[in-house]
């Protein structure tokens, strides 16, 4: 309980010095290749994702983290076949990989958007791990993990925050 308080104390503390967590983070970073505007089509992007996946719409605000409903998207395909196959248009598997290993060099150069997207691959991987450590296919395992990816990548297009 001790750790919970101490992590909202932090986070109120980021929020009520928010300028001064800016102005260090561009003095240490630069600035972001991305806006707030592109942030905030991506929420509103997960936000109707959300709402087709469990068709209940959302009234009011949005109150999900950007990077939580990027994880739980990871989770919600490696579960959900239907809406797995909603976004497999193009998969291939040596793309996929392909495309996992570009991105994970791309956000190690790019901390904003590897503050954002890299807690959502580690995810992806530990599931994987998880799901691989059990398995007596492995490649099935891998497979779905690629395909969990590409679909990911296909609703996030992490492309647009990176600046290719």
């Amino acid at each position: 309980m001790r750790r919970d308080l101490g992590e909202i104390c932090i986070l109120e503390g980021r929020l009520t010095n928010f300028d001064s967590f800016k102005k260090r983070a561009v003095e240490v970073y630069g600035e972001p290749s991305f806006s707030y505007e592109k942030l905030s089509n991506l929420s509103s992007r997960l936000e109707r994702e959300v709402s087709r996946t469990y068709g209940i719409p959302f009234s009011g605000e949005w109150p999900v983290e950007t990077r939580f409903a990027l994880q739980h998207f990871v989770y919600i395909l490696s579960q959900n076949s239907t809406l797995l196959d909603s976004f497999l248009n193009g998969y291939d598997p040596e793309k996929s990989y392909n495309l996992l290993k570009t991105l994970l060099g791309e956000l190690d150069e790019n901390p904003y958007a590897k503050a954002l997207f890299k807690p959502s691959i580690v995810y992806l991987s530990e599931l994987w791990r998880e799901e691989y450590v059990l398995s007596q296919n492995k490649a099935a395992v891998d497979d779905h993990y690629l395909r969990v990816f590409w679909a990911w990548y296909q609703l996030v297009k992490p492309e647009q925050f990176i600046g290719r």
